[in-house]
């Protein structure tokens, strides 16, 4: 495999014109983007975002690689982001990701993906802001993302699951135990469409949470209102049990 590094630096001298220099930019994001996730070097997750904005920059508007493209860039802002914490990373990353969802049509296969993750992104600005609005605006993305997932593709279990949870968040902002019904339904249809002997860690952590929301509901209706400790029972949420998978 070439250096990515040497390979980006023959194209950026190439013409736009070039028909296979959009291609090859994104491909040396992605070999940027795996140097990262296996090294953790803040230079490389930096390359893999500057290949993929150069391959942007070679498309016209109505190209059909164009939603793909940016959703590349929003991964690697949601790369760097969970990678060294800066925020404005996250809003690039959740800026990008909408306009991917933006130029693509509904009925693209890759759409729904789009949608899940620009939903994962909105989550993350949540944990890390408080924002309500975000958390509410994950949750409507995430249902249309499940809505237009087809039955048995292989990601709808982490996808369901990633619904329920954005749910307990709000839950555990309005203290609505409606929401926190739902949240447990789309943690258990996760583990019911789960094929057995396949995704294994996105079904086990469907039903950790599961149980742990469930747990959660019986302290809420076990502890009366005004008690000190209520606040408390509307936090308890397993953050670490969220799929990012892009």
């Amino acid at each position: 495999m070439d250096d990515p590094t040497h390979s980006l630096a023959r194209l950026l001298h190439k013409s736009d014109d070039d028909p296979l220099k959009a291609d090859r930019l994104n491909f040396c994001g992605d070999q940027f983007l795996e140097l990262f996730r296996n090294t953790g070097d803040y230079n490389e997750i930096g390359r893999a975002i500057a290949a993929y904005e150069q391959a942007v920059s070679c498309l016209s508007y109505d190209d059909p690689r164009l939603g793909r493209f940016l959703r590349n860039i929003g991964v690697g802002y949601l790369e760097r982001y969970t990678g060294f914490g800066v925020l404005d990373d996250l809003q690039m990353a959740i800026d990008t990701m909408k306009k991917g969802v933006g130029v693509t049509a509904e009925e693209h296969p890759d759409f729904p993906a789009y949608l899940n993750n620009l939903g994962i992104s909105l989550l993350r600005r949540f944990e890390r802001t408080g924002a309500l609005d975000d958390v509410s605006e994950a949750i409507e993305i995430q249902q249309r993302a499940v809505q237009l997932t087809v039955d048995g593709y292989v990601g709808l279990p982490a996808r369901f699951s990633n619904l329920g949870i954005s749910i307990l968040a709000f839950f555990q902002r309005t203290g609505n135990l409606e929401d926190l019904s739902e949240a447990i339904k789309n943690q258990q249809r996760a583990v019911q469409i789960t094929p057995e002997g396949h995704g294994t860690l996105v079904a086990s952590n469907a039903m950790e949470t599961s149980e742990a929301i469930q747990n959660q509901q019986r302290a809420v209706h076990l502890t009366p209102d005004g008690h000190t400790h209520f606040p408390a029972r509307l936090r308890i949420c397993p953050w670490s049990l969220i799929s990012t998978s892009l």
